[in-house]
């Protein structure tokens, strides 16, 4: 994929594409800068789950049976890892944020309590992002910037989530990376 074997994410890369997480571009690259929606995320931690199969019923407007990704939406939703919005979507083509990033991985770990708060400046309050970073945070599956912020709002970006998951598969899963 044309990701430098000098490069910080080279190894959560390489581990990602040989479990079968993600798949380059026809053109051979990664494209680490680029974000990654909430509907490749959700197919993403599906195929770590090992692409359980779910009957859950999926009433999200914007996403149908059709879809390819389907199943993987339909697991998400039966494990409780999606809830989508309050206008009955899914937001299959929107964004994912470094949040929603967050939330889905503490959900899908079974919302595990936290211990040590850390110090984000822009992570405040008590609710489900507040618990799922600070989660994560104290798991050390995701880490924030240099000026003391964690950025929930931000688009998450692919090499942020391959760091993300194999983080998730080492500590979490117990996985050998």
């Amino acid at each position: 994929l044309k990701v430098p074997s000098s490069s910080s994410i080279y190894g959560p890369v390489y581990w990602a594409v040989d479990r079968g997480l993600v798949k380059g571009f026809d053109d051979g690259t990664f494209r680490p800068e680029d974000s990654c929606t909430r509907e490749q995320f959700v197919v993403m931690i599906w195929r770590l789950a090992d692409k359980p199969a779910s009957e859950a019923d999926v009433d999200f407007t914007d996403m149908d049976s059709s879809r390819s990704t389907y199943r993987a939406v339909q697991w998400a939703v039966g494990e409780g890892i999606i809830k989508g919005f309050s206008d009955g979507t899914f937001g299959s083509e929107e964004t994912v944020t470094r949040q929603q990033v967050a939330i889905m991985l503490w959900r899908m770990a079974g919302e595990p309590s936290f211990t040590q708060e850390t110090d984000f400046e822009d992570v405040s309050g008590s609710g489900t992002g507040y618990k799922s970073v600070q989660w994560g945070a104290e798991a050390g599956l995701i880490k924030g910037f240099a000026d003391g912020t964690f950025e929930p709002e931000d688009e998450c970006l692919r090499q942020q989530i391959v760091i993300f998951l194999y983080r998730y598969a080492a500590r979490i899963l117990g996985e050998s990376v």
